[in-house]
């Protein structure tokens, strides 16, 4: 059994309207414009992690991120991840038809801890990492294009995909753990502000609290201009 310290952080900031990110923080679902939590848990039983990241040039991308959260919460545990988010995507589909909707959609990002292992799970452009013994490693894919250099980014792939069109194939591992791992799962709103190499430097050093809040205060003071939302975990046995 791993003892696990967190904190979590989700903020609307500078220029979105309202805050469609939401957050499974020691398996209970967050919504807010601002939120921060600190706390511990244990791995006996199930507990997780997660972000969510509502499409916020689509309709309802609020909605998408807490229909997924719920249904997460609902499910895991009882079935494989790629199950759940299957789950997921099929019930967002349903929306989407029942309501005339063009676009309605979430990216996202789960940690499910138990025992000694965690089941990692991902779909779109939310991170997933893990920092031990000096070096930050990612654990998720990126399912995201970029057209032209420096241009914009758009989605292969996330729950709320027409699949008629499109089967979704999120990414999934197991991973054994190990006392002295630090995982951060996170928005793009943070890493597309914040380079790599800065939030290693600030992840790998700082108390999980600390460093949230400093790479929360990074990516606002480098614009601001998406929801921003990170959850950072310590595993001690």
């Amino acid at each position: 059994i791993m003892i696990i310290q967190y904190s979590a952080l989700t903020n609307k900031g500078k220029t979105r309207k309202e805050n469609q990110d939401s957050l499974i923080v020691k398996n209970r679902r967050i919504n807010s414009s601002a939120y921060t939590s600190t706390g511990t848990a244990d791995t006996a039983d199930p507990v997780c992690f997660a972000v969510f990241d509502g499409l916020g040039g689509g309709e309802c991308g609020r909605d998408a991120s807490v229909l997924a959260a719920d249904i997460f919460l609902e499910k895991a545990g009882s079935c494989p991840l790629t199950d759940v988010f299957h789950t997921i995507n099929a019930a967002i589909e349903e929306i989407k038809r029942a309501n005339d909707l063009q676009s309605m959609g979430t990216t996202a990002a789960v940690l499910l801890f138990k025992n000694n292992t965690a089941g990692i799970c991902n779909i779109g452009d939310s991170g997933i990492y893990c920092f031990y013994q000096g070096r930050m490693i990612c654990l998720y894919e990126s399912h995201s294009i970029q057209i032209g250099t420096g241009g914009k980014r758009y989605l292969t792939q996330y729950l709320g995909v027409d699949s008629k069109e499109m089967q979704i194939e999120p990414f999934e591992q197991i991973v054994r753990l190990e006392s002295g791992y630090r995982f951060m799962i996170c928005s793009d709103g943070l890493t597309d502000l914040v380079a790599e190499t800065e939030i290693f430097d600030i992840a790998s050093e700082a108390p999980v609290n600390d460093a949230c809040q400093a790479l929360f205060n990074r990516a606002m003071e480098n614009g601001g201009k998406d929801n921003i939302s990170l959850i950072m975990v310590d595993l001690k046995s």
